[in-house]
C-alpha cells in the first residue's frame, strides 16, 4: 500500500523530490523488487546519495561487480564506509 501512495504521488509530481524517489525505492526494495527499485534511484537528480543502496541492489542482483564499483565510489566520499554488508549477501 505505500508503495502505491508514494507511486501516485510521483504520478502527480512528475518533477519529484529525490525523497519521494528514495522512497519508492526503499519500497521496492523491501519487496525485492530490485531492478524497480533501480530505475527510481536512476531518476533521482543526486544518485551520489543512493551510491550504497544502489551497492546493496547490484549485490542483491548478483552483479558484484557493478556492486563494489558503487562500494569504491562511497569509499572514496567517505573512507570509513565498511562494505562486509555488501559481501556478507551473497551468502
Amino acid at each position: 500500500m505505500a508503495l502505491q501512495k508514494i507511486e501516485r504521488a510521483i504520478e502527480l509530481n512528475p518533477l519529484s523530490p529525490d525523497a519521494y524517489l528514495w522512497t519508492a525505492a526503499g519500497a521496492n526494495y523491501a519487496l525485492s523488487h530490485f531492478e524497480a527499485s533501480l530505475d527510481y534511484i536512476s531518476q533521482m537528480e543526486d544518485r551520489s546519495l543512493a551510491d550504497r543502496f544502489s551497492a546493496a541492489h547490484w549485490a542483491m542482483l548478483d552483479h558484484m561487480d557493478k556492486a563494489r564499483f558503487f562500494v569504491r565510489r562511497v569509499r572514496e566520499a567517505n573512507p570509513a564506509f565498511d562494505a562486509k554488508s555488501i559481501d556478507a549477501s551473497r551468502n
